[in-house]
């Protein structure tokens, strides 16, 4: 197991190499569906549609790059209103069946529409009256993204949420694997504060003036950039981000959503 100590992850964020990375790579991840809106405009404005229904197909298409957008930058001044504490946490108990009922119900469709196997389960009885408390908002938040993003780079397989011990008063693991195994997962070994410029390889391993390829079925950031949002959320909540290796030859390491209790 890969354990990135709570203490060595808030000095990572509060480093200037990280705000300086983390800023630049934002910058990256939001021209991807920018850039593709004004392209379809270009197209419209431009009079380069053949018909009526290609010009509709752009509209449609510049919407959900429009959506695609605003989704991500909301989720970016969120974590960074949680960072600064403008967004208080609202803690209260946590329902694990609820919560991966919910993260099932807004990761599902893409997965349909990607014909990868999404498996979510919760293999043991619940307490009604479960004492671990945390947010749920942004606990669901860091495992969507990190759930969506594995669906989405992904061509084929599976990906697998679960939960392999009991919630206790003090702590609460989720684990997530794919099949295949996806390798950028292994880039959060690299968090340390005692090289920082590994840190930043995570979203500087292509040259930020090369165009991202098309995309116009992502919804969310890339998977290198979720490790790091999701990291960001679960640190808010007394939670880390671990990476377990396995004796599964099909997967051979899987993630783990781990937090401490917040009452």
């Amino acid at each position: 197991m890969i354990d990135i100590n709570p203490a060595d992850w808030a000095a990572i964020v509060q480093s200037k190499d990280f705000q300086a990375g983390f800023l630049a790579r934002t910058s990256h991840e939001l021209r991807s569906p920018l850039s593709s809106l004004m392209s379809l405009h270009q197209l419209i404005l431009n009079d380069l549609c053949d018909s009526r229904e290609e010009e509709q197909d752009c509209i449609r298409q510049s919407y959900e790059a429009a959506n695609r957008l605003l989704k991500m930058l909301e989720l970016v001044t969120y974590i960074s209103k949680l960072q600064v504490g403008l967004s208080p946490l609202e803690i209260d108990t946590i329902c694990l069946s609820t919560l991966l009922e919910d993260v099932r119900f807004l990761t599902q469709l893409q997965a349909a529409n990607r014909n990868i196997n999404l498996l979510i389960e919760t293999p043991f009885e619940e307490s009604q009256n479960s004492p671990f408390q945390s947010d749920y908002r942004v606990l669901r938040q860091a495992l969507v993204c990190l759930v969506e993003s594995s669906l989405l780079s992904l061509s084929t397989g599976m990906v697998k949420v679960w939960c392999a011990e009991p919630v206790t008063e003090t702590s609460l693991a989720i684990n997530l694997a794919t099949n295949p195994p996806l390798s950028p997962w292994q880039n959060i070994q690299q968090f340390s504060p005692a090289n920082p410029d590994k840190i930043l390889e995570i979203w500087q391993g292509s040259d930020p003036t090369v165009p991202d390829p098309p995309t116009s079925d992502r919804s969310f950031f890339s998977l290198e950039y979720s490790l790091i949002i999701s990291q960001l959320l679960l640190q808010r909540i007394n939670g880390q981000l671990l990476l377990i290796e396995s004796d599964q030859a099909d997967s051979p390491f899987y993630l783990q959503c781990r937090l401490g209790n917040l009452q």
